[in-house]
């Protein structure tokens, strides 16, 4: 499989991009350069492993975005691979309950609120709400895309928490347009990012601050460490799976 081409910005920004045309995508760097954990540890046997209880100490934390009209596959693609290189999971909303996710296409499933409409719309849990997860420090932060990111692109309380998520997380990834949540947030303030090609114009010119995005069109995913801190963009879809 052909090569990923990597370059740096250079030594004072200590920027780092990728830009892949291979299926190398951003699931692969993300357990790569973060995860202590090694996915082969999933297929131990019982008697290689530690106590359940050593485990879920060294367990790396993982906090999902979610919100009325997330993309599924943003999601949970992503998710099923992070589980396996042995991420612990925590689902949270802008209010903890039930959050609608699903594919965007009919009439099928309307949300009033979010003033979307999704196909084959899927009820997921959320244990917490964003402000109940400010509580704890985070080693990967997720925020997928979906139609649900129009109307969350102008909400400052949510963007104002999605914030302070990401300053208590030690790396943040996006999936699709969850880059234009992350941009609109000021997370991505001067950073190298990518979005999904389909949506292009839209996430680049979705706010005041996507403007100071470096936003690279010719890319699956980019992987900024500017400051030391990881922050991963990917495009569209399945685009966030490796």
């Amino acid at each position: 499989a052909p090569r990923p081409t990597t370059w740096s910005t250079g030594a004072t920004s200590g920027a780092v991009i990728s830009a892949v045309s291979s299926p190398t995508m951003l699931v692969d760097t993300l357990t790569r350069c973060i995860s202590p954990i090694s996915p082969s540890r999933c297929f131990k046997s019982p008697e290689k492993q530690r106590a359940p209880s050593q485990q879920r100490k060294q367990m790396p934390k993982l906090l999902l975005v979610a919100f009325e009209g997330f993309e599924l596959l943003d999601a949970f693609g992503p998710l099923e691979l992070l589980l396996l290189a042995g991420y612990s999971v925590t689902i949270a909303a802008p209010t903890n309950g039930v959050v609608r996710g699903g594919v965007v296409g009919s009439e099928a499933c309307k949300s009033e609120a979010a003033k979307l409409e999704v196909r084959s719309c899927v009820p997921v849990v959320a244990s917490h709400s964003l402000v109940e997860a400010l509580s704890q420090k985070w080693d990967l932060l997720l925020v997928p895309g979906g139609q649900g990111t129009r109307a969350l692109v102008g909400d400052e309380p949510f963007l104002a928490t999605l914030a302070l998520l990401c300053d208590a997380s030690a790396a943040v990834a996006s999936v699709c347009t969850g880059s234009a949540l992350l941009a609109a947030a000021g997370v991505l303030d001067g950073r190298k990012a990518t979005t999904n090609k389909r949506g292009w114009a839209w996430v680049t010119e979705s706010s005041k601050r996507a403007a100071t995005v470096e936003w690279t069109p010719r890319a699956r995913w980019v992987a900024d460490r500017t400051g030391g801190k990881l922050c991963a963009t990917s495009s569209g879809v399945a685009a966030g799976l490796g």
